[in-house]
């Protein structure tokens, strides 16, 4: 379970290179991390409709760490994002 006290959030991706580059990052430095997804099967969501909304944005996941490791994950995954040619 992700308390907010417990975990903090390091990046919200929608394509799964995204997802791929973020887990392969955190991994490599050794940060333990949870994450959260939300999309068109999410009750919540489904009653919103889709009107507007891209499919490629249909999903979201969310990747959260440890309070202790969340400046040095945050600067891995904006550095990764950023050689990769996805920075923010």
């Amino acid at each position: 379970m992700i308390l907010p006290w417990r975990w903090r959030e390091v990046y919200c991706a929608y394509t799964m290179r995204d997802k791929e580059l973020v887990f392969e990052t955190l991994e490599k430095a050794g940060i333990r991390y949870d994450y959260s997804v939300t999309g068109s099967t999410d009750p919540g969501r489904a009653r919103e409709g889709f009107s507007g909304l891209s499919f490629q944005h249909a999903a979201e996941l969310r990747v959260f760490v440890r309070p202790g490791d969340h400046e040095q994950a945050l600067y891995l995954v904006r550095r990764a994002l950023r050689e990769a040619g996805e920075g923010e």
